[in-house]
């Protein structure tokens, strides 16, 4: 990547015991990151979202010893099955390891996965940048990696905090294998705070026969980070996944998100909410692929969006020639507060097969000045009427989380900025 220049200290990143097959995927990423150019306008997939800048920094990794980290919070405990991790590194000692769940914080655990597997967490999706996909791979460290066996269900709760170093790079990795008819609840939490940080992670989701899991992805950001995520999601026969992307800020947060239903039966519901002020500018970019018949999907996107604040939303639904019987439908609703926001919206359909339900839309507009003047005239002040439209416009969405745990979690991040 021209002009990109990333300090590596390599007590950050170090690699005992990671397998072979991995360390050699490393070295490739690598050599191929040299030759590699950051997405650009003229990519269509980037056309809305402006990467130029991050060509011109100087990055380092930073080492950092978990187990001496702290949170803002003197004092905090563990919660319950919570993994913690600060600028990178595990922190053992505010975790609280989940139980049901084999739970490895190092790449050892990589080795798990079926040889089938393997190749598909070292290889881009289509919704994947390859350069921006083989950072993450040539320098990710302390990853996650969790494995359900049959039958089992468990929660696994993991929080990444950034205490706003200088320049610090971040590549963190999760990976999950989910055997047949477990069940997973999952939530990755994104803190950072101030000092430019540049995060670039990704998480593969392998959900076997019957398996079904409920993921919340969270990112709260100070104005000045930037964070790249990939979300890769492998459905098997009759499996099942909600998904939920929430937003909040950041100088440049974007979410590419990959669900492939390979196998009939398969179900993905993917939910997301942008809730932005100042000049947070966030992207989601989602591509839910039917390759087998009999699939569900739904998609439902919404934004909320304050002062020169700038969403993108831009949803792909692939459907191939096989996957006949297929039911695909996708929304994307944005909320202006100012003039000042900007929107840019592009639902997609892609239709091989013949015998398939798919609908998609999109829509853009403000509060109703009519229910304003409704509330103020019973005596509601401006302040609460704005936020109970706000939150009349969000409920549908926030209530997709079906776990009481995931929900509240998301109602607590929402309440700590304010819509109005």
């Amino acid at each position: 990547m021209k002009n990109f220049v990333l300090e590596k200290q390599e007590d950050g990143r170090k690699t005992e015991n990671w397998p072979e097959w991995l360390l050699s995927a490393r070295k490739t990423a690598g050599d191929m990151i040299l030759s590699s150019e950051w997405p650009a306008s003229k990519d269509e997939e980037w056309k809305y979202t402006d990467t130029s800048f991050l060509g011109r920094r100087t990055l380092r990794i930073p080492a950092v010893d978990g187990s001496s980290s702290v949170l803002p919070d003197e004092g905090v405990s563990p919660a319950p099955d919570t993994v913690v991790f600060v600028n990178g590194s595990f922190c053992p000692r505010l975790s609280c390891l989940p139980a049901g769940v084999e739970f490895f914080s190092s790449a050892a655990g990589f080795d798990l996965l079926p040889a089938a597997l393997r190749a598909k967490v070292l290889a881009p999706l289509p919704n994947d940048h390859p350069a921006l996909f083989a950072l993450n791979l040539a320098y990710f460290s302390a990853p996650v990696f969790l494995r359900l066996n049959k039958n089992a269900a468990a929660e696994c709760h993991i929080l990444h905090y950034y205490t706003g170093a200088a320049d610090a790079a971040f590549f963190p990795r999760i990976c999950v294998l989910a055997e047949a008819r477990s069940s997973l609840v999952l939530s990755e939490t994104f803190l950072a705070g101030d000092g430019g940080l540049f995060i670039t992670n990704v998480a593969d989701v392998f959900l076997q026969e019957g398996a079904s899991l409920e993921y919340l992805r969270a990112f709260v950001h100070h104005s000045s980070a930037v964070q790249i995520s990939s979300a890769r999601i492998h459905q098997s026969r009759d499996s099942r996944s909600d998904l939920f992307f929430y937003t909040n800020g950041g100088a440049l947060v974007r979410d590419n998100l990959s669900v492939l239903l390979t196998e009939p039966g398969a179900q993905a519901a993917v939910n997301g909410l942008h809730a932005l002020a100042g000049t947070a500018h966030a992207d989601s970019h989602t591509c839910v692929e039917h390759i087998a018949p009999d699939a569900t999907s739904t998609q439902l996107y919404k934004s909320i969006l304050r002062e020169e604040s700038h969403s993108i939303f831009n949803g792909k639904v692939i459907v191939r020639r096989e996957a006949q019987k297929t039911s695909a439908y996708q929304l994307n609703r944005n909320l202006l507060l100012s003039s000042e926001a900007r929107v840019d919206t592009k639902p997609q359909l892609e239709i091989m097969a013949d015998d398939v339900r798919c609908t998609h839309g999109a829509t853009i507009g403000q509060l109703d000045e009519d229910q304003l003047f409704y509330l103020l005239s019973r005596a509601i002040v401006r302040e609460e009427a704005l936020n109970m439209l706000i939150s009349g416009f969000v409920d549908d969405v926030t209530g997709k989380l079906k776990n009481p745990r995931l929900q509240g979690m998301l109602l607590n991040l929402i309440s700590r900025q304010a819509l109005s």
